[in-house]
């Protein structure tokens, strides 16, 4: 047998051994990391994408309800103004009447950088504000002429207002504006000419600007022609350039995704107004990938964390298995040679049986049950993390369908708020009523759009601040209130402060910057609260003038058939008395001097005690009349005389009795008075007829 030289430890007899026992180790240690660090990144994502999409709904929301807000009440200011004019208009209008109610227009809407009137035919007749043209020393108004307009030709074309789409200025440099038009109608209902108002689109775009909740988003505002108007990042404003939704969505994005084909980010939403113009509104996706790797950073550094660890103690555990083996090996070797007398065989035998082989086995095996046992650990381990994260995933899962139920409840909750609100408001206007607030017994009140409306305050803000109690300064109640009644209101407030009364007072209130008069009751009382809040003034005001003329009327009507039916009941009258004192309470009803009765056979008795009187005429025909019986304006036959109403009253032996006034008055009785009229001429005409 050849002796081979003595060999030494051979290290890679381990390494298969090392390899085997460390790779099922590993993968079982890293699938459950793995799994959790994956489902915690997809988790995030998907919340963050759904907060950000309900976010993105909220902000749509609100801006485009901020944008119809702002175009209502601008179309509320310029129809007002339109009616005004159209008031007017079947009197001579003037240059200065004119730029009195466009200043009063944008006194009340400051948002209208320019306001003008133009007739029929284009022609601009006054404008606000005011300009000098330097070369030709005239009104740069005095020379536009508007009929090239798109705003100009829907206005008169249409019934209501319009809202342009955006253009160029002329007057004032080229500025880009969007224009609010209405027709002016004469008493007739023909369409005279329009009165406009331009805002610029920076104050649109500012407007719009401020309205969004979260910085993180972008919209961009284009008109019904598809040009932007408006857009959160200044596009549009140098030019009215034309928006392309398919193309112009990826200008917010600085850096599009990797192998990204698509230009619309992945949070956008787009809403149409009624004035035809679109919203587009989106969060860019660089805004939402920092927000997912915000959410995710904790997630990525515990995985890597682990998958370093993991690797650490693979590495480490592989240097000692492969150091303890190649002691283990050496000893087999020198063990092996000296059994066999110093030499080493060629090969290994494959029967080596020895009492240091049998401990190195039995080292192993137990080494194998130790590696069973912590592997079977790991997998309840995995188990039990894998339950922990169904369970987790349950509990997301049902508290996003609770977040998702609430959150579509309170949308519900706000557009039923929004259209109570509306139509309060609507009511407040139609009944004249507005209601107002005031946490401090010399405080400003907060008045309600209805109140505002009718005290004629329009967007006048000092009625929300701080001002002098003496002068009311910071009240619009007290500031359109005489001395005397200020000081009564001030009297009752404070009773019903600190005495719990009712306020209830009647006041005479000059309404507005016109300081019209106006006759109002202020009502209010003290709601007391818990005692964080403490107590507060609520109460309201009413337009009571009306009511105030239809109770004096509805007396003097009730006073004037009494006075007909005491008349009737006098038996000591002869029936001329009673004619005469009739003829009396006809002229009270209509307002005139003399009444004129035409008839026959009126006996002379009567013809010459009403000559100072009545005024009775006899003519050689009877009056030319018109209309049933009633008030009718007709042509006296022979005369030439206008009669401003005569009544026809069937006699009763046949033919009429006609009544006429001497001079012409305005037929605008009301039903009640031409009723009680009715009944005066005719039994007027039973008396004469009597006679």
């Amino acid at each position: 047998m050849t002796v081979a030289a003595p060999q030494t430890a051979r290290p890679v007899q381990a390494r298969p051994l090392v390899d085997i026992l460390m790779r099922p180790a590993l993968i079982m240690l890293l699938i459950p990391a793995a799994a959790l660090g994956i489902s915690l990144i997809a988790v995030s994502v998907r919340f963050e994408l759904d907060s950000g999409r309900a976010r993105l709904e909220l902000a749509c929301s609100a801006t485009f309800d901020l944008l119809e807000s702002l175009l209502a009440r601008s179309t509320a200011s310029i129809e007002t103004t339109a009616d005004r004019l159209s008031a007017v208009y079947s009197e001579p209008v003037t240059q200065s009447v004119l730029a009195d109610e466009l200043a009063l227009l944008r006194a009340y809407s400051p948002e209208f950088i320019t306001a003008l009137v133009a007739d029929r035919d284009g022609r601009v007749l006054a404008g606000v504000p005011e300009r000098i043209d330097p070369v030709s020393g005239r009104s740069v108004w005095l020379d536009s002429d508007v009929s090239d307009r798109q705003y100009f030709h829907r206005a008169i074309d249409g019934d209501g207002s319009h809202v342009s789409d955006g253009f160029v200025g002329r007057a004032f440099g080229d500025d880009l504006l969007i224009g609010i038009s209405h027709a002016i109608r004469d008493p007739d209902g023909a369409v005279v000419g329009i009165v406009q108002g331009s805002m610029t689109l920076l104050v649109l775009e500012n407007w719009l600007r401020n309205a969004l909740p979260d910085a993180g988003i972008e919209f961009v505002l284009s008109d019904r022609s598809g040009r932007i108007i408006a857009a959160s990042s200044g596009v549009g404003l140098d030019k009215l350039a034309q928006w392309h939704p398919e193309r112009d969505m990826a200008w917010p994005l600085a850096t599009p995704w990797p192998g990204r084909t698509a230009a619309r980010p992945i949070l956008s939403m787009t809403r149409t107004g009624t004035t035809g113009w679109t919203l587009t509104v989106m969060r860019p996706d660089r805004v939402l990938l920092g927000s997912v790797f915000d959410r995710i950073a904790v997630a990525l550094v515990v995985l890597a964390g682990s998958l370093l660890a993991l690797l650490a103690v693979r590495a480490r555990y592989r240097a000692a298995i492969a150091r303890e083996a190649d002691r283990v090996t050496g000893y087999i070797e020198a063990a092996t040679r000296e059994a066999l007398g110093g030499r080493v065989p060629d090969a290994e035998p494959a029967d080596m049986v020895s009492l240091e082989g049998a401990l190195v086995l039995a080292s192993l095996r137990r080494l194998g049950e130790r590696l069973r046992t912590a592997f079977k650990a790991l997998e309840t381990t995995a188990a039990e993390e894998r339950m922990l994260r169904e369970a987790l995933d349950s509990v997301v899962a049902e508290q996003e369908n609770v977040i998702r139920a609430r959150t579509h409840d309170l949308v519900e909750i706000n557009g039923e708020l929004r259209r109570t609100q509306q139509f309060l408001d609507a009511a407040e206007r139609v009944g004249r009523v507005g209601f107002w607030e005031s946490e401090q017994i010399d405080g400003p009140e907060r008045l309600s759009e209805g109140a505002i409306v009718l005290l004629g305050a329009g967007d006048d803000v000092s009625a929300n601040t701080p001002g002098n109690g003496d002068t009311g300064a910071g009240s619009i109640l007290l500031r359109g209130l005489s001395e005397r009644d200020r000081e009564r209101v001030r009297v009752a407030k404070g009773r019903a402060w600190f005495e719990g009364r009712d306020l209830d007072l009647d006041v005479e209130y000059q309404r507005g910057p016109t300081r019209a008069p106006l006759r109002l009751r202020i009502v209010g009382r003290v709601l007391r609260e818990n005692a964080e809040r403490g107590q507060r003034l609520i109460g309201a005001v009413l337009d009571v003038g009306s009511l105030r003329r239809a109770e004096q009327r509805s007396a003097y009507l009730a006073d004037t058939l009494t006075a007909l039916i005491d008349l009737l009941n006098q038996a000591n009258l002869s029936e001329a008395d009673r004619i005469l004192r009739l003829a009396a309470i006809a002229r009270d009803l209509v307002g005139a001097r003399r009444l004129r009765v035409d008839g026959s056979s009126v006996p002379v008795a009567l013809r010459e005690l009403a000559r100072e009187h009545v005024w009775l005429a006899i003519e050689s025909g009877p009056p030319a009349m018109t209309g049933k019986d009633g008030l009718d304006t007709v042509q006296l036959a022979g005369e030439g005389i206008e009669i401003a109403w005569q009544s026809r009253i069937r006699r009763t032996h046949g033919g009429v009795w006609g009544f006429a006034l001497e001079r012409p008055i305005a037929l605008d009785l009301e039903s009640e008075r031409r009723l009680i009229l009715l009944t005066v001429l005719r039994t007027m005409a039973a008396l004469l007829d009597r006679l």
